[in-house]
């Protein structure tokens, strides 16, 4: 009873200290949000030269940034900036938000209750628009290539008279350097197609149309289209490095010979006006940028082909440069970089006036500076319509170098760029904004350095640390979501950035490898989204210590094939990813769930479920060590499938594969692909419990005779575990003979057939599994196996939620071991020797609520050690080496041009991460229990410590009456012994200050 007393004596003290503390001028005033020193307002009707008080609101958002920085701002004196209800468009005066160091800080939120609305778009006068039999004047020249009929049915605006900016096309595609889109125009808030050949809704051109004269390897040549001069051009995607030791820079890629394709079957009347005539011993590469015969009153000046040229994973476009009547062939500027391959071609012309023809088109007439919009309006009429052009290039907020950040509430749309960057930035937020109708990704936080990806030299800057996107809306997207770059790949140092509750759909309409959530560098997260209706791959994975968990992921790669909703590939030592806790279902044939390409290793899979996956639902290429345990797979075509190498090689030029794996295990100066002899250390005793014969792996060389037998060796899928497989259905349809000579026992076991949805007992709306389901009889899982399920797994949360997390609580040690494939104990037990992180792994600042207990350092609340991959049974709070670290993620992922989508460990405290951020609550019982922020140097106390400790303080007076031991302290009775160490200490602490 002596601890209780003392505990409950001593809370009517505690609670009087509060209060005389919450008055003080401390930190419980100094929530960024709420309780903001300093607050200015803005306002759409707002005058230059406010006050910027709420009656006298600043004109702009740039304009209240001035002013705070006249102010001195730091982690105990912020402001907030609230902005009004309105529309703020970009103008050419203020075209982007720039915040750096000096804006650090500041929340730029919206009014509550307000909608606040950052638009790149200009809305175009509908009296402004003119039917084109009413214009007169040079500007409107090019319409003569319209029909007679056509041109009574189409208005046109002059742009250029309002000098609304018309942009312009750039060469985009698969691989190729991300570069601004097109204009677009939004009517009544729907996007409107640009002129295009054939109409939307009819079949893309193919080969029974349009083809270059080959197929793959140059084998079956259309012999019509060969006499008619037909070919692919130059393939760019020879001359990566992962094909030549002289790869090509994207400069040298673009003059090369682009592709001449033969037309047929109708397609050679059509294409007579789509670009200039052809001239004899025109070049196919380095084409001038006017050709010679350009007229534009008769033929068209801009078009573009646009599609899948070959693999239907990777699109691209080629301008058509001239064209050869007689010959029947579209001659074209810049190559594809895969090249065609007939069979494949699924392509649309785009961008040709001559083809305006149906309602809702329209195109604009750039041709020396003509800049004139032509339009087919829906009924033939404007009317009342709201019609919007998408003019601005540049981001809404640009972010560098800055701290405490945080924009909220805030509906950002109509771009032909990003809609936030941020880099080198530390602890900034994007919290429940909606992003849509921007032609690249909503959010960009970090860099590559534009280098091909599968170059090992590819690597990412500029991430910064503990960055959240969270709770936000991401949808109609040229591109992808969000790009998260953060931490170091040769130094383990994570970024702890984070994707959280986010919505995302109707993504990569223009470019494909723009996934809704990009993981690249070391440590970083995608957790609770819901991720649905996306025609390609969703999550992509470069680089260590990812964590992907807690997301619903459904009806996606809906228009590709050889992909997966989560993809990561091409390299050996992007180890530590972790898949835990997700729902995917609904991933048509010819996909993956989770697709581990091209060398891939060390993958942790753990208690997922898979469902309708008419392929394959995990497939690994030739990748080691992979640790997939207690998964749920219904409607399966197979649950996982492994490939070896066998006697070729992996790859032409493997000295991708090589250099990547030298970047973190050859020991140099950390330069020319090696690692420095302090990193590689760190690197093997930060993955001793995951990956315990780690230090033991090599690279073969080809004079190697074992290179492709032996264990050890890197071409080798050994190390494997797979366990405990639930499979709904009539049969456990897997691959996994070729590999099973190089596992050790215990590989492939206790797994469960189990008849249909009903016996198994599972409520696909919660994740739950009844008790009375056929598991509980079956003697690998049983009751106990259901009751762990029931608690940590929850569907509850996946997505956009208000409020407060879901709890979950702290999953325990598992009782099903696994076998360690090492054969010795379960490398998950062994200690890791701490390591101090780099920068930024500390309490995220505006963050309020997060699990308690997660996966991810940089994460909220979470069971601390759910997902330990191979273990399955977990300590309840251990450093798991294998935890986020970021993967190097980019547009193009893996080889073969596949994706690069893992993800990252799901357990929160890591080697050489001590404290979870956002818990302080879970030290282990021999430390000192750790208070965020403690009793600050002034006496105040975070509000979050205050929370903590009144929830002990309660917890422990529900027990008066009882004699309460330190046992019963640890997790009994509601409350553990840290909560009462951390009551007293606080109390203590203010007994001091008093």
């Amino acid at each position: 009873m002596k601890l209780q007393k003392r505990i409950v004596g001593a809370v009517s003290a505690l609670v009087l200290g509060l209060s005389s503390l919450y008055v003080s001028a401390g930190t419980l005033a100094d929530q960024p949000d709420k309780n903001s020193q300093s607050i200015v307002y803005v306002a759409a009707d707002g005058r230059k030269g406010a006050e910027g008080t709420k009656d006298d609101p600043f004109a702009s958002i740039t304009e209240a940034r001035n002013y705070l920085r006249t102010l001195r701002l730091d982690a105990s004196n912020r402001a907030t900036v609230y902005i009004q209800e309105g529309n703020y468009a970009v103008t050419k005066e203020e075209p982007v938000i720039q915040l750096g160091e000096q804006d650090s800080y500041v929340t730029y939120e919206a009014c509550p209750g307000e909608k606040v609305t950052l638009t790149g778009t200009i809305t175009l006068s509908n009296s402004n628009f003119k039917k084109l039999s009413q214009v007169t004047g040079e500007q409107f020249s090019s319409q003569s290539r319209l029909t007679e009929e056509m041109r009574d049915q189409v208005y046109v605006y002059d742009l250029g008279a309002e000098g609304i900016s018309t942009g312009e096309i750039l060469k985009n595609g698969f691989n190729w350097p991300k570069q601004a889109f097109q204009p677009e125009l939004i009517v009544d808030g729907t996007l409107q197609t640009l002129a295009q050949y054939p109409n939307k809704e009819e079949p893309v051109m193919t080969m029974s149309q349009i083809l270059a004269g080959k197929t793959k390897n140059g084998l079956n040549e259309d012999q019509d289209a060969k006499a008619a001069g037909a070919n692919e051009g130059e393939r760019p995607r020879n001359y990566w490095f992962d094909k030549t030791d002289h790869p090509k820079t994207y400069e040298e890629m673009l003059i090369m010979k682009g592709p001449v394709f033969y037309t047929r079957n109708g397609l050679e009347q059509q294409i007579a006006d789509w670009a200039p005539p052809t001239v004899e011993n025109e070049p196919q590469d380095n084409q001038p940028e006017v050709h010679e015969n350009a007229d534009h009153t008769r033929y068209e000046t801009d078009g573009w082909l646009s599609g899948y040229f070959e693999n239907n994973y990777a699109n691209d476009m080629s301008r058509i440069y001239s064209v050869d009547v007689n010959k029947q062939t579209i001659h074209c500027k810049y190559p594809s970089m895969q090249g065609v391959q007939d069979k494949r071609i699924q392509l649309t012309a785009i961008n040709l006036l001559c083809e305006l023809d149906q309602e809702g088109e329209y195109y604009i007439d750039r041709y020396q500076n003509h800049d004139v919009l032509y339009y087919y309006p829906q009924n033939g009429e404007i009317g009342d319509k709201t019609i919007a052009l998408t003019s601005s290039n540049a981001p809404f907020f640009q972010l560098e170098g800055a701290r405490e950040v945080q924009i909220k509430g805030i509906t950002m749309t109509g771009s032909t760029g990003y809609g936030v960057i941020m880099e080198d930035c530390e602890s900034c937020i994007i919290e429940d904004c909606e992003f849509s109708n921007i032609s690249l990704d909503a959010v960009k936080i970090g860099k590559n350095n534009n280098t091909i990806t599968t170059d090992p030299a590819y690597i990412t800057s500029g991430g910064g640390h503990n960055n959240k996107v969270r709770n936000c809306l991401i949808h109609d997207m040229g591109c992808g979501g969000v790009y998260l770059a953060g931490g170091d790949e040769q130094s383990l140092e994570r970024g702890n950035n984070i994707v959280e509750h986010c919505e995302i759909y109707h993504i990569s309409r223009l470019q494909t490898y723009t996934p809704a959530v990009y993981l690249e560098g070391v440590g970083n997260t995608a957790r609770f989204n819901y991720i649905h209706d996306a025609p390609h791959m969703v999550i992509q994975i470069m680089g260590n210590d990812m964590l992907v968990t807690r997301n619903h992921i459904e009806n996606v790669c809906t228009n590709t094939n050889d992909q997966a909703p989560i993809y990561s590939g091409r390299c050996f030592n992007w180890l530590g990813n972790q898949i835990t806790y997700n729902l995917i279902e609904n991933i048509p044939a010819g996909c993956f769930a989770v697709y581990m390409d091209d060398g891939m290793s060390g993958m942790i899979i753990r208690k997922n479920i898979f469902k309708d996956i008419a392929g394959t639902a995990l497939f690994s290429n030739n990748g080691y060590g992979h640790q997939i345990t207690d998964n749920i797979f219904i409607n399966i075509g197979k649950t996982v499938s492994y490939k070896q190498y066998g006697g070729i090689r992996p790859i032409p030029n493997e000295k991708i594969l090589k250099y990547r794996y030298y970047r973190a295990f050859r020991e140099g100066d950390g330069e020319n692909f090696s690692n420095t002899a302090e990193n590689m250390q760190y690197w093997y005793s930060h993955y001793k419990k995951l990956y315990p014969y780690l230090e033991q792996k090599y690279f073969p060389e080809e004079t190697d005779e074992a290179w492709n037998t032996d264990e050890k060796s890197l071409f080798v899928p050994s190390d494997q575990i797979l366990n405990r497989m639930v499979v709904v259905g009539t049969t456990i349809s897997k691959d996994t003979e070729g590999i099973a000579n190089y596992q050790k026992d215990g590989f492939d076991t206790e797994h469960c057939l189990v008849s249909d949805i009903e016996s198994l007992g599972l409520d696909l709306k919660t994740g739950k599994i009844k008790e009375n389901s056929v598991l509980a009889e079956e003697s690998t899982y049983g009751a106990q196996w259901i009751a762990d399920w029931n608690t940590y797994y929850t569907t509850e949360g996946m997505g956009m939620i208000k409020g407060e997390e879901p709890e979950i609580p702290e999953e325990p040690e598992n009782p099903f071991p696994t076998e360690n494939p090492s054969g010795t104990d379960n490398p998950d037990k062994t200690d890791v020797p701490d390591k101090t992180e780099g920068p930024g792994i500390t309490d995220n600042p505006g963050e309020t609520k997060e699990p308690s207990n997660t996966d991810n350092p940089g994460e909220t609340k979470e069971p601390s050690n759910t997902d330990n991959p191979g273990e399955t049974k977990e300590p309840s709070n251990t450093n798991n080496p294998g935890e986020t670290k970021e993967p190097n993620n980019t547009d193009n992922p893996g080889e073969n041009e596949k994706p690069d989508d893992t993800d990252s460990p799901d357990n929160s405290e890591q080697p050489g991460h001590t404290d979870h951020p956002d818990n302080s609550e879970s030290p282990s019982d021999s430390e000192s229990p750790v208070i965020p922020g403690d009793v600050n140097q002034d006496g105040n106390v975070d509000l979050a410590d205050v929370q903590k400790i009144l929830r002990a303080a309660l917890k422990i007076i529900t027990l008066e009456g009882k004699e309460l031991e330190a046992a019963d302290l640890d997790g009994k009775e509601g409350i553990t012994l840290m909560d009462a160490q951390l009551l007293l200490r606080v109390v203590l602490k203010m007994e001091s200050i008093s």
